[in-house]
């Protein structure tokens, strides 16, 4: 089996609320749809450029106002789970990325997490073990699933003073 044949086959479909003007695909792509081109050749097409926002490295998409439409701002995760992974089991589920890298939209690193898992508050001496063992080598999501929350509560941990080391 070669390296190719695990990567999923890029699909395409509109972005909602958007007047079937934009779309994206599996592989986190977004295109600008012009009128009557056709869903299957929307690969030829020059993709975008997400908004990149530092305060929080997630990629953002936005969709200038219109005269019919207000604009639209939203991470390309959250664009992703609406469109491709199974429906929100509930209106408090995030996307979490399995890497916890928030700019690699990629469908297989997506997933939806169960509210009590992403808002997890951790103690200080929760917190100072995460950050000794990700110094020694320890990966995200092994952190996430040892300590039984997402891989972004995790990301904040390492990266944000808040959690106090005691």
């Amino acid at each position: 089996m070669s390296p190719e044949d695990l990567i999923p086959q890029e699909e395409w479909a509109f972005i909602p609320n958007t007047n079937h003007r934009y779309a994206i695909s599996t592989w986190a792509a977004i295109v600008k749809v012009p009128p009557s081109h056709p869903l299957d050749k929307l690969d030829i097409l020059p993709p975008l450029t997400p908004y990149h926002d530092l305060s929080n490295r997630a990629l953002y998409f936005k969709k200038a106002k219109t005269k019919t439409h207000p604009s639209i701002t939203r991470t390309v995760a959250s664009i992703m789970g609406e469109v491709f992974l199974s429906s929100r089991p509930s209106p408090l589920h995030k996307v979490c990325h399995r890497d916890g890298d928030y700019t690699n939209n990629f469908i297989t690193n997506l997933y939806w997490a169960v509210p009590g898992r992403f808002n997890a508050k951790l103690s200080p001496a929760q917190a100072h073990i995460i950050r000794e063992e990700r110094a020694t080598g320890a990966s995200i999501r092994t952190l996430a699933n040892r300590f039984g929350v997402c891989c972004a509560v995790i990301d904040r941990i390492l990266t944000h003073p808040e959690y106090a080391i005691p």
